[in-house]
């Protein structure tokens, strides 16, 4: 996956970045910021800095050059990262008590 060196790209983890972790494939990653950050410490794949042409050239072969069994690891790792932080219950269950935590404030300020 790549994304532009923009500022929007760097504060946000972009909705592909949980499909990628969610299919249980290593990731490739030319992006800078929470997508990249995610993707590392997830220990799903690769990342490298946006528009860096030749250090996601180096990442491409490094990823060739590793083992079916590494890759997969990558894979898994990355399944096992969405299904603990990205699930779409465990989302919805996040959204509902966001919303909860802000009625309850706007309760107790009236």
């Amino acid at each position: 996956m790549t994304l532009a060196d923009q500022e929007i790209f760097r504060v946000t983890i972009p909705s592909k970045v949980q499909a990628y972790l969610a299919a249980g494939r290593p990731i490739l990653a030319c992006l800078n910021g929470e997508g990249a950050k995610l993707v590392t410490l997830a220990g799903a794949g690769l990342a490298v800095p946006a528009e860096n042409g030749l250090a996601l050239a180096e990442a491409v072969l490094h990823l060739y050059h590793m083992s079916p069994q590494e890759r997969e690891a990558m894979g898994a790792c990355g399944r096992l990262y969405y299904e603990q932080h990205f699930t779409h219950d465990m989302l919805i269950d996040q959204l509902i008590e966001h919303l909860r935590s802000v009625c309850d404030h706007i309760e107790k300020s009236e």
